[in-house]
């Protein structure tokens, strides 16, 4: 018999007493805990209309406008429509992610500038976004909007955000962005 196959009933016959405790939520110890996910799919769809990839140019600002943590400055309105959307929706929502997920902040919930060249790259600033004036952030679903006529037309807008005193130079950060149907 192989050692592969020795180690396996061996493990059947004589499980490891923490895989035991993860199968029953009872007999956790107090280093332990138990998280459960849960969501669902549907079929129900909407087309996104134009080209789904973009960019958002931020204005050009003086480090001044962002010299204290917590500041925000410079943003810039983007739209992301959709058409053709199944008749049973009535409502429609965006979800955002960081790319990757390692260039979100999970403390202010915005992205990274992601450029780390210190000769090039703005430091202690970020990029938050927003829907109707009130943040977004990353890993949450943005307020629904109404479907009218299979279609709706949604509006965000994307801005800086210092986490202390900014420097000079170039930012940038991508967020992948998910039609969510709530």
């Amino acid at each position: 018999m192989s050692k592969a196959k020795v180690l396996l009933c061996t493990a059947l016959l004589f499980p490891l007493p923490y895989l035991a405790n993860a199968a029953d939520p009872a007999k956790l110890t107090d280093q332990q805990g138990l998280i459960t996910f849960t969501g669902s799919l549907t079929g129900e769809t909407c087309e996104i209309v134009g080209d789904r990839n973009f960019s958002v140019i931020l204005p050009k600002l003086s480090i001044n406008s962002l010299k204290d943590a917590g500041a925000e400055a410079g943003s810039k309105d983007f739209k992301i429509s959709v058409r053709n959307c199944s008749s049973s929706l009535k409502n429609i929502a965006v979800h955002f992610e960081a790319v990757g997920g390692s260039d979100k902040d999970t403390v202010t919930g915005n992205l990274k500038n992601t450029l780390v060249d210190a000769n090039t790259a703005a430091s202690n600033v970020q990029v938050r976004l927003y829907k109707d004036q009130e943040q977004v952030r990353l890993g949450d679903m943005s307020k629904p909007v109404a479907l009218v006529n299979s279609a709706a037309d949604m509006s965000f807008a994307g801005g800086y955000y210092s986490t202390g005193q900014a420097t000079a130079g170039l930012i940038e950060a991508k967020a992948v962005y998910t039609i969510a149907y709530p």
